[in-house]
């Protein structure tokens, strides 16, 4: 993966302006994911994301009023997506599972659907690690290596000399001091941190791993039920104006979505009121969510996920998805093959098992039932951002061989509670 890596370090010094939302999950998702990992932090880790950052303690003290440190950048990589040097970032965001080359393709309910082929499987579906498995692996051993810890005082202090304060001891206070300011290590912390904290909750949504044929559930348009579309503006008599969810506005590569305009073939019009598969798990579902049984409380939902959080961890029946080392490809890719599981028996069928085709109208029903899906692949999202951040960062102390299972005291007591 060195290759990957390498274009990565250098493309990271590029310049970090802002411009209108790519949504991912949705805004609502990331931060969510984000909120929860934070809240899993071990206090060190929490201090040294602060530390990345650069906040204040005025920083420090809004957070506990509204967004963590890690919610305020989780969008980031969206945001930068559709700008010229960063364009090449669009693949890390998802993972296209090639279905277009197994014979029969992968639907819900196949007997046959583990069948060969109808896998994540890293080497085919993964190319040249561009993919969100990839990205996740990747800058998750940048963030390691550019991460820089502070001498142990301890250590510090039996490298002083008898001469007050010691010139080893003054060299390595002044090597930290270069580090901390030093632009190019400034960021290549951040924007690493930026990456892995949106990359892992990107491939925690289900059709961010998913088929090739599709796109992802893009080309599979589909229309909300009257019912599921008002929910906040039911004294408004303007059909046009009661639609309470967002829409796509743009691809998954970052780029507009145009719509011709009925009356004219050329003319080409931003799309408007038309969702797509994907759209409905990376918004509706979780708009629908907290509008209907959350009144309308973002925290109220989140909450409710952190509650539920043991038993998301006891339902993993594999042992392999337990691994939550972001530095291990392995680990990160079972990850992608949950999710995938999720695309197939859950995004891609309708309640009764059928197939999503375009055309189909997704009502409250849909919408309610996979409610408990996307709770649980947030929650999971979060947990494993927290241990992948707090290995990262070299919180918890690492052994030279690694136990086939990774996880972290933190995430264990989640477990055991």
């Amino acid at each position: 993966m060195m290759k990957y890596l390498l274009l990565s370090t250098a493309v990271l010094l590029s310049d970090t302006r802002t411009t209108r939302p790519v949504q991912g999950w949705g805004s609502e998702g990331h931060e969510i994911v984000a909120n929860i990992a934070y809240q899993h932090l071990s206090s060190k880790a929490q201090s040294i994301i602060q530390d990345i950052l650069q906040l204040n303690d005025n920083d420090d003290n809004d957070n506990k009023n509204s967004q963590s440190p890690l919610a305020k950048i989780a969008n980031w990589a969206d945001e930068i997506r559709s700008h010229e040097e960063y364009k090449w970032t669009a693949r890390m965001h998802y993972v296209d599972v090639r279905d277009d080359i197994v014979s029969g393709g992968c639907h819900p309910l196949d007997d046959e659907k583990k069948k060969e082929g109808c896998v994540f499987d890293y080497k085919r579906d993964c190319g040249d690690d561009v993919c969100a498995v990839g990205a996740i692996v990747n800058f998750t051993n940048i963030l390691s290596s550019y991460y820089h810890p502070q001498h142990n005082d301890e250590d510090d202090d039996d490298e002083q000399s008898q001469d007050g304060g010691g010139v080893r001891g003054g060299q390595a206070a002044q090597q930290q001091q270069l580090i901390k300011k030093d632009d190019v290590f400034t960021n290549m912390r951040q924007t690493s941190l930026k990456f892995v904290t949106h990359i892992v909750g990107d491939v925690h949504q289900p059709l961010h791993v998913s088929r090739t044929s599709d796109v992802g559930g893009n080309t599979i348009t589909v229309k909300l039920a009257a019912s599921a579309r008002k929910q906040q503006n039911d004294n408004d008599d303007d059909d046009e104006n009661d639609l309470s969810y967002s829409y796509p506005t743009v691809d998954r590569n970052g780029q507009p979505l145009l719509l011709l305009k009925e009356d004219d073939d050329n003319q080409q019009l931003s799309h408007h009121h038309s969702h797509n598969l994907h759209s409905v798990w990376d918004t509706t579902i979780i708009e629908h969510a907290i509008t209907k049984f959350y009144d309308g409380s973002q925290s109220s939902f989140q909450a409710s996920i952190v509650q539920d959080l043991p038993n998301y961890l006891s339902s993993i029946t594999s042992s392999s998805s337990l691994c939550m080392d972001g530095s291990d490809v392995t680990c990160v890719s079972t990850w992608a093959n949950e999710s995938w599981d999720y695309a197939l028996d859950y995004a891609y069928a309708n309640v009764d098992g059928t197939e999503i085709e375009s055309g189909v109208v997704i009502g409250d029903e849909y919408l309610d039932r996979r409610m408990e899906v996307v709770k649980k692949c947030l929650g999971l999202g979060g947990l494993r951002l927290a241990n992948v951040l707090e290995m990262a960062l070299n919180v918890e102390e690492k052994e030279e061989e690694k136990e086939e299972i990774v996880l972290s005291p933190l995430v264990r007591g989640a477990l055991s509670s």
